[in-house]
């Protein structure tokens, strides 16, 4: 039993320290949160600015050069596999506002992908912090209060048979 009482009180201080551990990291990982959310925000704005540029333009390359023309050359690059390359849009019929189109959804898709990156980011780090915040509170009202009851059960009956060995002593003593 003191035995079992040792490695109970080893595995409260372990539980306690885990527990401060969880606690450090949460804090952190609640700090990593706040600015991410304030990344993220920020991202967004960053992308709905960029795609307005890029529909603007866009429309811009519609009335210099004809939608024809301009659905022309996006199928061209469609047809290449070749993803969004400039090398591949003919110049015969295009004008600057066609090069200006291309480049602004070209920043447009880089900060579409950037926005959901720091997203993934955030949901990943939401993710940790609920878990961690569920193992921590596991440790603080489960883990923890059950082992101190443990504990003071056992500290509770050595103390019982403690007692008991000291009156069966002076029994033994006071016989003749």
């Amino acid at each position: 039993m003191k035995h079992e009482l040792m490695r109970l009180k080893q595995d409260l201080a372990m539980a306690r320290r885990g527990y401060d551990l969880l606690e450090l990291k949460r804090r952190a990982l609640w700090f990593d949160v706040h600015k991410m959310n304030d990344l993220v925000q920020i991202k967004r704005e960053a992308t709905a600015i960029a795609l307005a540029r890029a529909y603007d333009a866009l429309h811009a390359a519609y009335e210099n050069i004809g939608t024809v023309n301009v659905e022309r050359i996006r199928m061209d690059l469609n047809k290449s596999n070749s993803g969004l390359s400039r090398e591949h849009i003919p110049l015969a019929g295009t004008t600057t506002s066609l090069d200006e189109a291309f480049v602004t959804w070209r920043a447009a898709v880089q900060a579409l992908i950037d926005m959901v990156d720091a997203e993934n980011t955030l949901n990943i780090l939401n993710q940790t912090l609920r878990k961690t915040s569920k193992r921590a509170s596991a440790l603080k009202n489960i883990r923890i209060p059950q082992s101190i009851i443990r504990i003071k059960y056992i500290e509770n009956k050595l103390e019982e048979n403690e007692r008991e060995a000291v009156a069966r002593l002076k029994l033994i003593t006071k016989r003749p």
